[in-house]
């Protein structure tokens, strides 16, 4: 893959952070400016042209349809710090972990980001979410590493195939 996005936060949060794009793998990188976004944590693209990028003060989830050129606020919590962690199984099934304040949720989407419903998530400084084959997995802490399994019986995935 010739195409790739890096994130620039920038020293004085009160400044939008800056994302680079490169598609020729690497050799040169141009800048997208995403408005609003003091702080990016991470991106996930779900097509070549459709992708997400989250963050934080206050957490925050933006949307590109053209390849991350123009980006769109898509949910904003203002009651969470921050959106931690995200990943997509498929163009439509997703999810997006946030902390702050004491709490911890996970988000989910069946419809491609257009609504995000929300679960108490007892897991606090989890930096990953892995969501594959309707298995979900959070890895917590930085030494040790911790992976978590996450079974949710009230979240819409087939339960029985949840670890």
């Amino acid at each position: 893959a010739n195409t790739g996005y890096v994130v620039a936060s920038p020293q004085n949060i009160t400044q939008p952070i800056t994302l680079f794009k490169t598609t020729n793998g690497g050799w040169d990188w141009n800048p997208i400016e995403v408005p609003g976004l003091q702080s990016a944590s991470s991106i996930e693209f779900t097509t070549e042209n459709e992708g997400y990028i989250i963050g934080g003060f206050p957490a925050k989830i933006y949307k590109t349809f053209d390849g991350g050129t123009t980006w769109n606020l898509s949910k904003i919590d203002s009651s969470l710090e921050w959106f931690s962690a995200t990943d997509f199984k498929d163009i439509d099934n997703g999810l997006l972990g946030g902390f702050g304040f004491g709490r911890s949720f996970l988000y989910q989407t069946t419809n491609g980001g257009q609504e995000w419903n929300n679960f108490p998530l007892y897991a606090k400084n989890y930096s990953s979410i892995i969501y594959k084959e309707n298995k979900i997995w959070l890895l917590v802490g930085v030494s040790p590493l911790y992976i978590i399994p996450v079974s949710y019986t009230h979240l819409t995935l087939p339960t029985s195939n949840l670890v």
